[in-house]
């Protein structure tokens, strides 16, 4: 078996390191969130990455990317996923299941408490086959198509090779291509590569223009704080390469 080989440099923020390097950073994980669900979060804590759940020590334990929650206790799992795996339907099925059996307190009979949770994965090719660039899950009956269950659950599936702009905010379809290319589109400041052993470098954001709400990269004064911190970034990274 050949060893992986790449470097920061190769990576791009559909890999789990890179995405839980950047996602760390309570903004980066605000914009995002922002974007696909077309809202205003507000984080109540920083974002948990590599989070440990399970429900008992003889069961399988999962780890979820990263795991959030807003002010009004809404639970984010998010999931970048390079490879198809063929299960990540019932994965996510997995996720959900002991998402929710960690969000009561043992002996609660009070099921109305259980947090709305929203499940996001985020892949580069389409598990569906209908070129959508978003496929949004939630329970339905199957005998009244209009009539929800409204249990809280979520799971959305994000596909960065859909051919359907006319369904979703072009918001979505530059960050999706900014994750897979990382490289400058639009309102959107290229990628930096993140380490953990360049702290200036986990301070990067993914700044976009969304409807004059957030700040311009045309505004001088942010663009010239951009190009510093990136100057930064790659000089960092430069004396990092030469050292080894």
């Amino acid at each position: 078996m050949t060893k992986d080989k790449r470097t920061l440099k190769d990576l791009n923020l559909m890999d789990k390191f890179l995405f839980d390097e950047a996602m760390e950073d309570k903004d980066n994980m605000k914009t995002l969130l922002d974007i696909v669900l077309g809202q205003d979060t507000h984080l109540k804590y920083p974002p948990q990455t590599e989070k440990e759940f399970r429900n008992s020590k003889e069961n399988r334990q999962i780890r979820l990317d990263v795991y959030a929650i807003d002010e009004d206790d809404v639970v984010y799992d998010t999931e970048p996923q390079k490879q198809n795996t063929k299960n990540l339907p019932k994965r996510s099925r997995l996720y959900q299941g002991l998402i929710d059996s960690n969000l009561l307190p043992p002996g609660s009979i009070d099921f109305n408490a259980l947090n709305t949770v929203i499940i996001i994965m985020i892949m580069p090719f389409d598990l569906f086959g209908y070129e959508l660039y978003q496929y949004t899950f939630r329970m339905k009956c199957e005998e009244i198509s209009e009539l929800e269950l409204e249990d809280g659950a979520t799971r959305i599936f994000l596909n960065s090779h859909g051919k359907h702009p006319e369904f979703v905010n072009p918001e979505l379809i530059e960050l999706l291509e900014y994750m897979e290319k990382c490289v400058k589109v639009n309102g959107f400041i290229r990628c930096m590569n993140v380490s953990p052993s360049l702290n200036p470098a986990k301070k990067w954001r993914l700044n976009t223009c969304k409807n004059g709400k957030k700040k311009r990269l045309n505004d001088k004064k942010h663009m010239q704080k951009a190009n510093a911190l990136a100057k930064n970034v790659d000089a960092l990274r430069v004396k990092q390469e030469s050292i080894n």
